[in-house]
């Protein structure tokens, strides 16, 4: 008959209870969601947990904040909103979390005025327009962005305002440019 050691039985019963430890992860630990709409599933990752015995309440997910991101039962979460929030997963007697943060990025960059008869809408001299510009991300959503930069390539027949206010100068075709962030469009201008 063999006997162990006391501090090597010692240290085979701390690497045993070490290996038979509950553990909970979540992947990935944080979360980044460029677009309202965008899903992704978090993949969980357990350890020695017990789901069947009758006092274990099933996992559950939950968000901090539902207006950001909320989360399916299976752990896919879809963003809402811009701004951050903590998507928390309780399992029996453990806890993990990833954090999530909503950040829509311009896809599509719309701007205007474009009137019916496109492609070159007709102005009039002293004609004045205020333009606009709307980003949408990937998934059709408006973006809530700083003000777009507005520019003329062709000042001498329109001239236009930071603000996009858009003056006929003279007579001749003139073209605006709306920049927002790598997304630019050119409005084409006829003046009579």
């Amino acid at each position: 008959m063999s006997r162990l050691l006391p501090g090597l039985a010692l240290a085979l019963a701390a690497a045993t209870t070490a290996c038979t430890e509950s553990t909970l992860t979540l992947f990935p630990a944080t979360m980044h969601l460029d677009a309202l709409g965008e899903a992704r599933a978090i993949q969980v990752v357990y350890n020695g947990l017990d789901f069947s015995g009758p006092s274990a309440p099933p996992p559950v997910f939950e968000t901090s904040d539902d207006r950001v991101a909320i989360v399916s039962d299976s752990g896919v979460v879809t963003s809402v909103g811009n701004g951050e929030a903590t998507i928390t997963l309780r399992a029996v007697d453990r806890v993990a979390s990833v954090r999530v943060t909503v950040a829509q990025e311009p896809f599509l960059l719309e701007a205007g005025p474009v009137l019916p008869n496109s492609p070159a809408t007709a102005l009039f001299t002293g004609q004045v327009l205020q333009g606009f510009a709307v980003a949408y991300d990937r998934n059709g959503f408006i973006v809530p962005t700083p003000s777009a930069t507005w520019s003329s390539a062709s000042p001498t027949v329109l001239d236009v305002s930071t603000t996009g206010t858009i003056t006929a100068r003279a007579r001749g075709q003139g073209v605006v440019l709306v920049r927002l962030g790598n997304l630019a469009q050119q409005l084409t201008y006829n003046v009579q």
